[in-house]
């Protein structure tokens, strides 16, 4: 008869997910769909997500940190 091995701890199989890191939204912006703020990057530097879904992390290409597609 085969033993059964034992099971991993459920903690080193679950991935671990902290509620403060939770990534801001970007700001759309009116009359330019596809392109958005970033919450970090100055107004004036626009983010292009044209195609992305709603709520995808995309890096800012500024500041290298990360951040949502907000809804259009």
């Amino acid at each position: 008869m085969n033993k059964p091995t034992p099971s991993a701890p459920t903690s080193a199989v679950t991935p671990t997910t902290s509620p403060a890191v939770e990534l801001p939204y970007g700001s759309s912006i009116a009359g330019r769909p596809g392109f958005v703020n970033s919450p970090y990057a100055a107004k004036h530097q626009l983010v292009d997500v044209t195609g992305l879904p709603v709520g995808m992390e995309v890096k800012c290409p500024y500041t290298g940190k990360l951040f949502r597609v907000p809804p259009q």
